[in-house]
């Protein structure tokens, strides 16, 4: 259900059927694979992540078919990544600094973020109102938009999957 829409980016609540994000819930906890980087915004900053790559350009991983759903509403011209990101919990919200997901001068351009639980954690805009990590919401805006995660105090982990691709909404 859409609870907002502009030009540039619209949130929706109840994105996938219960279902279809009873199994992302299940399967994205603790126990999935995810791997340390040193780097949230860039490589080595400082700054420790927990991510999952589902799809780069041109290569699909194991867990794949879990976006599936997400893919099939969103129907990309092409997809250019999608990344699962895990964020330990912090004991104060931390800015993890504005930054665009893929550079370039793609038409089209998208980004989504889907989240996977509530927690006090948020997605901050450079030009728009933040957006709030509810269980099964999901933001689209356009990909040339600068956003930045901002951590959660609240649950030990934040969890998001974040979709990069050209097409429009």
């Amino acid at each position: 259900m859409l609870i907002t829409g502009r030009n540039d980016m619209q949130v929706y609540d109840n994105y996938l059927n219960p279902d279809d994000f009873g199994a992302l819930e299940e399967l994205l906890g603790p126990h999935f694979p995810w791997y340390a980087y040193n780097g949230v915004v860039t490589p080595m900053d400082g700054q420790p992540a927990l991510t999952h790559t589902f799809y780069t350009t041109g290569l699909t991983q194991q867990y794949f078919n879990l976006i599936i759903p997400i893919m099939e509403k969103i129907n990309p011209l092409a997809l250019i990544r999608v990344k699962g990101n895990c964020v330990p919990r912090t004991t104060e919200h931390q800015h993890q600094g504005m930054h665009i997901d893929i550079e370039g001068t793609f038409v089209q351009r998208l980004t989504g973020i889907l989240y996977l639980n509530t927690c006090n954690g948020y997605t901050n805009f450079e030009n728009a109102p933040p957006v709030e990590s509810v269980a099964n919401r999901f933001v689209i805006f356009d990909g040339s938009h600068r956003h930045e995660s901002v951590t959660q105090t609240d649950t030990p982990f934040r969890y998001v999957i974040n979709f990069n691709w050209i097409g429009r909404y």
